[in-house]
This record gives structure tokens, C-alpha cells and sequence, in this order.
């Protein structure tokens, strides 16, 4: 640089906040060993060892079990559970209880209060398990929110209390069909057709798998567009093509 005298007056763009940049490792590196003190038992992100799996997982779970039974604890000496979070996706279970949820209303206002931070309740939902419809409107005219039933979505996977179609799939089927369309197979090479179905789409299906049985009929529907993606044509018949002469 023209008229450069000495080396502050150089500024590389990897340099750029450098000192925020290297005060935030330093942190990171220092708390980690600290945030299972810090994030609570109910929170499955943000910490090595939980996923967002767990959630989708013990979510179901539960849902199956208030199903048959008033509620849920693991032992008598343990109180039930009533909390489950993934970031900022909360669910909370609660028994059917004017009171308790009197209570739980006037919580979140206190912590909004304390906080600062607003709840926004048209964006929660109210579901009632073995609740009748008639219970479930009164619970609703405490905390003024939408009122659903299951099946719902809950991080991407379906949360439902009895077995579900394979319409539930009908969404997977269409973001695969989307992400594998013939124009978009056209600018790549076979290898990479490969590498995109193996490593990106797998992974999509894996992630809904882990939680649902994948109904046959879907199966054969995924793998008629993988073909078509792969091949770069339609597949009017069940020929075997290959690519190696």
C-alpha cells in the first residue's frame, strides 16, 4: 500500500474484529465445560451429546402414554414431567387443572415482567388428551390461544396419539420430488447426482425414519424419483438400466 509506514497500517480482512472473534472462542472454550450447570435438563440443544432426536422422541412418547393413562412420571419419587424444549420450541404438559394453569398463566406474565420478553400466546397452540371439547374451551379462556388438535407438527416430525397414514409422508415425498428435478439433474455430472441422493437426500429421509415406519407404497414413490434423478429421463418401465458398459 502507497505511503505505508508501519504494519497497523495494514488491515487484512481475516483481521477484521479480530479481537471480538478471539474473545468469543476464548468464552466458547471456557464455558463448555460449565453449560451442563447452566442449561437445564429439559433443553436438548446447545449441548454435546443431545439432539434434536431426543426431542422428537420423548415427545411422542409421552403423547402415547397420556393417551392410555391421566399422566406420566418415571417413579414415584419423581415429580412428572411437564416441560420439554429444543431451543426456543417449548411443550408443556400439564394434567387437566383450572388451578395449575391459572398458575401457569400468571408465571409467564411474571416472567415477562422480569424479563422483558413478550410471550406471544397467537403463536401457541392448546391440545387436550382425553379432554372433551367443552373443558378444553374453558382452559382456553384463560390464556387466549388457538385451540388444535393432534396430529401436529413438532420439529418437523409429525406428534400424533394413535397410528397415522402414510398421507403423513405425502410432505417428505414432495420436498424429495422438489430437490430432484430433472433440470436440476441436467447441470450435474453422474457422480454428482450420486453424492446429492446419497449424502443430502438420505439424510432427509434417516432424520423421519428414525420416528416413523416408512410404508411401502412411499418407498417405492421415493425411489422411482431417485431413479429418474439419477438416469436424467422418466421411468416408464422397471428395466434395470447401468451406467458401465
Amino acid at each position: 500500500m502507497a505511503g505505508s509506514t508501519n504494519i497497523k497500517d495494514y488491515m487484512p480482512i481475516s483481521s477484521v474484529h479480530g479481537f471480538i472473534k478471539l474473545l468469543s472462542k476464548t468464552l466458547s472454550l471456557r464455558l463448555t465445560p460449565l453449560l451442563s450447570r447452566v442449561v437445564s435438563d429439559c433443553q436438548h440443544a446447545f449441548l454435546r451429546g443431545r439432539s434434536i432426536l431426543d426431542s422428537s422422541m420423548i415427545a411422542n412418547g409421552l403423547v402415547h402414554l397420556m393417551s392410555l393413562t391421566r399422566g406420566f412420571c418415571f417413579a414415584e419419587d419423581h415429580a412428572s414431567i411437564s416441560l420439554l424444549q429444543f431451543a426456543d420450541d417449548t411443550l408443556l404438559y400439564l394434567p387437566f387443572d383450572i388451578d395449575q394453569l391459572r398458575n401457569l398463566t400468571r408465571i409467564m406474565q411474571c416472567f415477562e415482567l422480569i424479563y422483558g420478553l413478550i410471550i406471544n400466546f397467537q403463536k401457541s397452540f392448546l391440545m387436550g388428551i382425553n379432554i372433551n371439547e367443552a373443558d378444553l374451551v374453558q382452559a382456553d379462556g384463560l390464556i387466549w390461544c388457538k385451540v388444535d388438535s393432534l396430529p401436529i407438527k413438532y420439529l418437523g416430525v409429525s406428534l400424533a396419539n394413535r397410528k397415522l397414514s402414510s398421507r403423513v409422508w405425502d410432505h417428505v415425498v414432495e420436498c424429495v420430488k422438489s430437490r430432484l428435478a430433472l433440470c436440476k439433474g441436467s447441470l450435474l455430472s453422474p457422480a454428482g447426482r450420486m453424492v446429492l441422493i446419497k449424502y443430502v437426500l438420505f439424510s432427509i429421509l434417516v432424520y423421519y425414519m428414525s420416528l416413523l415406519s416408512m410404508p411401502t407404497n412411499i418407498s417405492l414413490q421415493l425411489e422411482m424419483y431417485m431413479k429418474r434423478f439419477f438416469y436424467g429421463r422418466e421411468m416408464f418401465s422397471t428395466r434395470v438400466l447401468c451406467k458401465v458398459s
